[in-house]
């Protein structure tokens, strides 16, 4: 990661005018610091041939380009069938370029639940051969369609279901994570679409946001290697996009989005700009800088009052100029329209798009009219707007295209008789999504119980409405939008109750008893009657599938049918109660923090309930680790990497995690690379090797297990409140019983730095303690020229 000064990229955002000698002293400051910063510039280069499309098109057609709209306007009302008029009109007369979306997003239709890759491969080519037929263009342009695979290609039928994002991130496993997204990307590439909208780049750090699911962690270093890892799956690290197997990623979305004062969905964030640029930027950073992501998703809320889609700090000086970001940005759903009716700050439709032009938007997801269209042509046509800003926008979806082999003749789109197509939703690919759901599921409570001993056991009551439901195991983003609890809509899947008959092979008893829903008891006193002979009970709580705001809830605890459900069994019950939790954020558990064994399986996908049943009868040594802190009380909802002077008390830590086994650490040893002492300069623009730490690691238990490891940075005293402690590497080591590994971690000068009082990256000589497991030690680094 390179590291910058940094342009104050609100500091116009934030000044206010009290009087005109005020207004240029401030504005001076502005500019004389501008000028001594040296900022990339970002100048897109176009190849030959897309120059020459670019000089061929009208400014309609150009305009077309930075279009895009939704499905269901290209539909048949009420059908899944192409309305080949509708499509012939846009592409004929506004020059559409891009569509996205599943036609299938609102639920059924027609009775069919949704396409499988070949049904989209036979749409999707139906739509590129009418659109050019309608083409005006002397060489024709193909569509860019998109989709949201969030997990998975959700969107295709037969596609393989993967854990959401915050369920691979438990796992710290880079090459797992990069696996899984390249299933994805194959599943949506075969199909046709050559746009995956992901990863998500914001951290979760806001438990009561409802796209908390979507993000990988808390921590922002994490977050950027999951970030990177699910890029390189997706484009691959070659960057060859036109492959048949890969597609242009999307990371999204850009800046903030995540930690809504309200928690509700689009809200508004109170971030200062270092804490922007501390912890919200750096995962976008490395998708930009080190992967090399084709393209961006703008966040559709606002940073203190400022809506980021009307941000020219944000969307110009920090995206393009500073980040060097060379690649195509995408608004999110009708964003345009929420300037006006959701964020006010334009009285019309007209203002609105002139302003989010002006910011540095290049494609609008209109995403169901052709407003953007024909507003922006008028107002290029009015020269309020220059064309050049049109040419910059249009070049970069043209080069995009290109880089996708989309403007190669030769290429097909897709074939429903690709070994691509074959493979979807692959026995192979299906054992990919498992370990990563193996690896992902986190044991956070073991009172001695699990495993369970299958040959000891006659009896076990599964109870919980998502004990027996699909839905609970996937949330949103499944099937359709907001996800589904229709068990029978999807293709394949293993509850938790089927898992556990079908691992036990029926030879135990295993009852289930729904005992609670999300809204109320049922038949708790046949849950008491199965439980009293039972010798385990496996009480499965969860969230009803949500998406985006329709996830906006007010309280953090769960609903309370179910808890109430746990109160009950603990009262009169005496087997042991294992809690499994399947949630889309960190919800609190209350008196349910009790039982004798806690599993977390986040969303881990359709066969969820098979690894959760691994995991229960030893077959599995579970390793995934809380990339979140856990609350205990929805007034503490900090996160890990808090100040010295805050007080806090989670449930559990971040990095929380236990194992069948037990590993002991030992040796912490730190030794420098060369000098003890830095030259300020070099340790800031030049990202120099400090040193490198080492740890014995021994696996002490009776079974080979999975660890991650994690090194945190504590700096102790800085002229900003230093954070307690920082993740700043992490390795996933597997050990047999009594094997035992050294691992290390080497130290740079990036490390160590922060973003100081003056919001520029800086780095300040002083004691530095090194954490890895129960571990630590420290150094002292000495900087001249300072």
């Amino acid at each position: 990661m390179k590291i910058y000064s940094s342009l104050s990229i609100f500091s116009k955002l934030f000044v206010v005018v009290i009087i005109c000698t005020s207004f240029l002293i401030v504005s001076s400051t502005i500019l004389s610091r501008e000028n001594d910063i040296k900022i990339k510039k970002s100048y897109n280069t176009f190849s030959d041939n897309v120059n020459r499309l670019l000089d061929s098109l009208t400014l309609e057609e150009k305009i077309g380009q930075m279009t895009q709209l939704d499905s269901p306007i290209i539909m048949n009302t009420n059908s899944y069938h192409l309305n080949e008029t509708s499509l012939y009109e846009g592409v004929n007369k506004f020059g559409v370029g891009n569509y996205f979306g599943s036609i299938f997003a609102g639920g059924p239709v027609d009775g069919k639940v949704g396409f499988t890759s070949r049904d989209w491969c036979n749409l999707i080519n139906q739509i590129q051969n009418i659109a050019r037929e309608a083409s005006t263009t002397d060489t024709f342009i193909p569509i860019l369609y998109g989709l949201d695979s969030i997990h998975g290609g959700n969107f295709v039928y037969d596609s393989t279901s993967f854990p959401h994002n915050f369920g691979l991130g438990a796992t710290f496993n880079r090459s797992l994570i990069e696996e899984s997204f390249a299933i994805s990307t194959k599943d949506t590439r075969a199909s046709g679409v050559p746009l995956f909208f992901g990863p998500v780049a914001g951290i979760g750090i806001q438990p009561l946001w409802p796209r908390y699911y979507e993000t990988f962690s808390e921590d922002p270093y994490l977050a950027s290697e999951m970030v990177k890892y699910a890029i390189y799956g997706i484009e691959g690290k070659e960057k060859n996009i036109s492959s048949p197997v890969k597609c242009a990623s999307c990371i999204k979305h850009f800046l903030g989005y995540p930690d809504p004062r309200s928690g509700k969905d689009r809200g508004n964030a109170w971030i200062s700009e270092r804490q922007l640029r501390q912890y919200f930027l750096p995962p976008f950073q490395v998708g930009i800088e080190e992967a090399n992501s084709e393209t961006l998703m703008i966040n559709s809320g606002a940073i203190n009052s400022i809506p980021v889609h009307s941000s020219k700090e944000i969307l110009t000086d920090l995206l393009r100029n500073e980040l060097n970001f060379q690649g195509v940005d995408f608004t999110d759903y009708g964003d345009l329209e929420k300037l006006v009716d959701f964020h006010h700050i334009a009285s019309n439709l007209a203002e609105a798009t002139k302003i989010a032009i002006d910011a540095g938007i290049d494609v609008s997801m209109v995403p169901l009219d052709y407003s953007f269209s024909e507003i922006l042509y008028q107002l290029v046509s009015d020269n309020i707007i220059d064309e050049s800003v049109i040419d910059n926008s249009c070049g970069r979806v043209l080069q995009l295209k290109e880089d996708l082999g989309l403007l190669d003749p030769s290429k097909q789109f897709c074939s429903i008789d690709s070994n691509e197509i074959k493979s979807v939703g692959s026995k192979e690919d299906k054992e990919v999504a498992l370990q990563s759901m193996r690896e992902s599921i986190t044991l956070l409570k073991n009172n001695n119980i699990l495993p369970l001993d299958v040959d000891n056991i006659d009896k076990v009551l599964v109870t919980g409405y998502c004990g027996d439901n699909l839905g609970c195991q996937n949330g949103g983003w499944s099937l359709y939008w907001q996800g589904t609890n229709d068990t029978f809509a999807f293709p394949y899947g293993t509850s938790v109750v089927d898992g556990i008959r079908t691992y036990t092979n029926r030879n135990i008893n295993v009852e289930y008893k729904i005992g609670a829903s999300f809204d109320s008891l049922i038949n708790v006193d046949e849950v008491i009657a199965e439980a009293q002979d039972s010798d385990a009970i496996i009480l499965v709580i969860g969230d009803p599938p949500e998406a985006e705001w329709f996830g906006d809830i007010d309280d953090l605890a769960f609903p309370h049918p179910q808890l109430e459900l746990y109160d009950i069994l603990a009262e009169n019950v005496k087997a042991p109660i294992i809690l499994v939790i399947f949630e889309s954020r960190p919800r609190l558990i209350n008196n349910a923090a009790n039982a004798d064994a806690i599993l977390l399986g986040y969303l881990p996908g359709n066969d969820g309930g098979k690894a959760i049943a691994e995991i229960i009868f030893g077959d599995v040594n579970p390793s995934g680790v809380l990339p979140f802190t856990y609350p205990r009380t929805s007034g503490d909802i900090l996160p890990y990497y808090h100040l010295y002077s805050d007080e806090t008390n989670p449930l559990f830590e971040f990095g929380h995690g236990l194992s069948y086994t037990t590993f002991k650490y030992s040796n912490i040893l730190f030794t420098f690379t060369s000098s003890k002492t830095y030259n300020y300069s070099d340790l800031l623009n030049e990202n120099q090797p400090i040193g490198t730490v080492t740890i014995d690691i021994q696996n002490t238990g009776n079974r080979t297990g999975k660890l991650p490891v994690l090194m945190y940075i504590s700096d102790i005293y800085r002229s900003v409140s230093p954070e307690v402690k920082m993740l700043k590497a992490f390795k996933k080591i597997e050990l047999r019983s009594n094997e035992k590994a050294t691992v290390s971690f080497d130290i740079s000068s990036f490390d160590l730095t922060f973003i100081g009082r003056d919001n520029s990256r800086t780095i300040e000589a002083g004691q530095f303690v090194i954490q890895i497991g129960d571990l630590n030690t420290d150094f002292d680094l000495s900087i001249k020229n300072n």
